[in-house]
């Protein structure tokens, strides 16, 4: 039993013996030695050689893209320029007379071809811009805008563009194609708006007698004015319209001015009317009686120096005339109804009796008054076409609370039992205006 053993290990040793052997030998034969200079192939194209010591020398490459030649020990491959960006890489393999075969490695790299960006921003006025670019191969460009035009420099490095004029104050985006072999790419061209802005759309001359104002307009493009109205003029001065007025023998009248600049015309409704004296007078007080804006009511009030009269009728139809506050400001050309807190009048209801009634403001959250006592309501003057197609005067009225800003969105009258406001003797409102503004009336209906 021992022999056999012995005879068993003798025979594993020398069959391991012969395997390295044979393995030492196949690693020699399969080492066909060779040599290169450069195995990589620039994007443009071109060819790479290598000297391969083996007899009887046959080789073909794996891509389709690579082309090979074979000359006794020398091999070489030769690529066209590669379209794509991303570079790409084959196998050649050799073949020698006694069967080796040996594995050649090249790789040619990626083609450069991009503008510096592909976002450019320029003004809304005609101009030319350049845009760098990098490329290893013919670019060629295309606008896919109408108003711009591109085209390649003869150094085959920058992009030359042209932009036309955009007259609209809306800024508009355009295409270039850019195209480099199989690349293609989108150069996106933003180009702003025209800057036009008027002061306003409505001014308001203050006086019947001859007058003259100016509206600011700012503008990139060249503005031109043209007056609809036989009895008005209008001139464009820098960054300002010049309106003159003739003299106007009637209460109110409204005329119009077409302003253009570039594609874009607004109109201008010029209103004539006499502040200190045309704005007195009769008016409806239009309302909703549901602060979501519904139920809309109107009353009349008279509208004089110093105060808005209007009469309150209780449940037994009794009226009660009180008067809100009135501050008219002849120089500024500004109205403020209040301040808020104001005491305006004593009024008997039939359930609650006598009740002290203050001048208040409401919004939306709820804040009692008194937290805004010294604040008005600022009325915003305008002139407006009626239906019967006679001009009109309008006063709408907004303001704000403190400490927290918070738009006034209603008139109230408070009720109290004494002339000493305060949380205590307070009994709720008498009524709400939501919403308030005036329409002017030659008389009530």
């Amino acid at each position: 039993m021992k022999k056999i053993f012995q005879l068993l290990f003798l025979t594993i040793g020398m069959f391991s013996f012969s395997s390295c052997g044979e393995d030492e030998y196949t690693d020699k034969e399969y080492a066909i030695p060779y040599s290169t200079e450069n195995s990589t192939i620039p994007s443009t194209g071109g060819t790479v050689t290598f000297t391969v010591e083996g007899e009887g020398l046959t080789a073909n490459a794996d891509a389709d893209w690579l082309t090979i030649n074979v000359n006794g020990k020398t091999i070489t491959a030769t690529a066209p320029a590669n379209p794509l960006r991303e570079s790409r890489a084959s196998h050649i393999s050799v073949k020698a007379a006694n069967g080796i075969i040996q594995l050649l490695s090249v790789v040619q790299s990626g083609l450069i071809a991009g503008p510096d960006t592909y976002n450019l921003r320029v003004s809304d006025n005609p101009d030319s811009y350049v845009v760098g670019m990098k490329a290893d191969a013919k670019v060629t460009v295309k606008s896919l805008s109408d108003w711009i035009s591109a085209s390649i420099n003869s150094s085959n490095d920058k992009i030359d563009v042209k932009v036309g004029s955009n007259n609209l104050r809306e800024e508009r985006i355009g295409k270039i194609l850019f195209t480099c072999n199989d690349i293609t790419d989108t150069l996106f061209i933003t180009q702003d708006g025209m800057l036009f802005e008027l002061e306003t759309l409505t001014p308001t001359l203050y006086s019947n007698s001859a007058t003259s104002r100016t509206i600011g307009v700012q503008h990139s493009k060249e503005v031109t004015v043209k007056s609809k109205s036989d009895w008005l003029t209008a001139a464009v001065v820098n960054n300002q319209i010049i309106l003159n007025a003739t003299a106007n023998a009637e209460e109110v009248r409204i005329g119009y001015v077409e302003v253009t600049s570039g594609d874009v015309t607004e109109t201008l409704a010029v209103g004539q009317f006499d502040w200190e004296n045309g704005l007195k007078g009769n008016y409806y007080l239009h309302y909703a009686s549901l602060s979501n804006g519904t139920n809309w009511q109107k009353m009349p009030v008279v509208l004089e120096d110093k105060s808005l009269y209007f009469n309150v009728r209780n449940g037994a139809g009794e009226n009660y005339r009180m008067s809100i506050p009135i501050k008219m400001d002849n120089e500024a050309h500004t109205l403020e109804a209040g301040p808020c807190s104001s005491f305006i009048g004593k009024y008997v209801d039939v359930a609650r009796g006598e009740m002290f009634i203050f001048f208040v403001f409401r919004s939306n959250p709820m804040y009692w008054s008194q937290y805004s006592a010294d604040y008005s309501s600022y009325g915003d003057v305008s002139l407006e076409i009626k239906e019967d197609g006679s001009a009109g005067i309008r006063i709408d009225w907004s303001g704000t609370f403190a400490p927290a800003e918070y738009k006034i969105d209603a008139w109230a009258l408070d009720a109290h039992r004494s002339i000493d406001r305060k949380a205590s003797t307070r009994m709720g409102y008498v009524a709400t205006y939501y919403f308030p503004y005036l329409e002017k009336v030659d008389s009530f209906e």
